[in-house]
């Protein structure tokens, strides 16, 4: 297995997270931003704690040689309780690959002011992602230490040009309407499980991959400092325009607001990041159901049905989908990160971590 480095391992983390409602801002404003200035202290808190368990996920990965979504939360041979992790953490993947694909649409529509570019473009989207992620985990590797760095330091430049050149920032702090995000230390912990949840499938292989355990822990301090600095950056963006913060994209509206080029250049980089994040939920579910000789014998059939019933469910709605998958699979999350951390108790009490 061929071994990555700290920074490698950091924004292959990193790239797990920078979806279409981190990098649009919909998701960070609607958990975070919305709550007022505040929010910011809550981004800090979440990225922090997202980085500390991730590390923790890949210790257990990198010393049981396990990276089974369900096996490395529950370490007992119990095949009931594991088969309904599975079945939770898949569910979870493709309800985050929906969003994608109508964060997709939504940017399409958003830009070229067609109805019709949203299907169309969906679609596209869908397919290329379908043939990518036959590469698997090690392709996946590829493309985001390739990629998420460039994606860091526009995601930043942009951000703070637009902070730069506004009038202010505008943190009207607000009473939640959605009743499962009643204030921002809850919102930070819904937002820490969720995407904890979702990225599972790849950050466990991450541990087997990485070099060494101090590769892990420097990677995760590195991704740490990314997501920081990427969502600090955005929320303070979206702030400086109200008006901005009401739309599907936020960010897009901001940018469109400095310059039409800019607008383009942050679509492209949006893009990227629905790409980066759908191939870091779709990729572990077809792992999952491989175990069925049926699914390992068709295995681009599977994965070409799994993403026209995403596609499918993807006229839901951008924002309304982040407003509702999200938090309810985020109290779901909160076991999962009970589990890990009993998980990795159990090994160090073994002697079986090295330090």
């Amino acid at each position: 297995m061929r071994k990555i480095k700290a920074w490698q391992l950091a924004f292959s983390f990193t790239g797990c997270f920078l979806g279409a409602g981190f990098v649009s801002g919909q998701e960070l404003w609607q958990f975070f931003g919305s709550f007022g200035a505040s929010g910011i202290c809550g981004t800090a808190l979440a990225s922090l704690l997202l980085c500390l368990f991730s590390a923790l996920l890949m210790l257990i990965a990198r010393k049981t040689g396990v990276t089974d979504m369900e096996k490395v939360i529950y370490w007992k041979d119990a095949p009931a309780l594991r088969t309904v992790l599975g079945i939770i953490e898949v569910s979870f993947m493709f309800g985050i690959y929906i969003v994608m694909i109508a964060g997709a649409g939504s940017l399409a529509e958003q830009i070229t002011g067609a109805a019709w570019s949203k299907p169309v473009f969906s679609i596209l989207f869908c397919a290329t992602l379908t043939a990518v992620s036959l590469r698997g985990i090690g392709g996946l590797v590829g493309i985001f230490s390739r990629v998420m760095p460039i994606l860091t330091l526009l995601a930043i430049a942009i951000s703070l040009a637009a902070v730069l050149r506004s009038d202010g920032l505008s943190f009207a702090e607000r009473v939640s309407e959605n009743p499962l995000l009643v204030n921002w230390p809850i919102a930070a912990g819904t937002y820490l499980s969720y995407n904890f949840l979702c990225a599972i499938g790849v950050i466990a292989p991450l541990g087997q991959m990485a070099k060494s355990t101090r590769s892990i822990v420097a990677g995760a301090a590195i991704g740490c400092a990314v997501l920081c600095a990427i969502s600090s950056a955005i929320i303070l963006a979206v702030a400086t325009s109200p008006e901005a913060a009401a739309t599907e994209l936020p960010m897009i509206a901001v940018c469109a607001a400095m310059h039409p080029a800019v607008e383009y250049i942050y679509a492209i980089l949006l893009f990227c990041a629905m790409f980066g994040a759908s191939m870091s939920v779709f990729v572990p579910i077809p792992n999952f159901f491989s175990r069925f000789k049926p699914v390992a014998r068709h295995r681009l059939l599977f994965s070409c049905g799994l993403s026209l019933l995403a596609w499918l469910g993807s006229n839901l709605g951008f924002s309304e989908l982040i407003g509702t998958v999200y938090p309810v699979y985020g109290y779901i999350g909160a076991v999962v990160l009970a589990l890990i951390v009993i998980h990795f108790i159990k090994i160090r009490k073994l002697n079986t971590v090295e330090v």
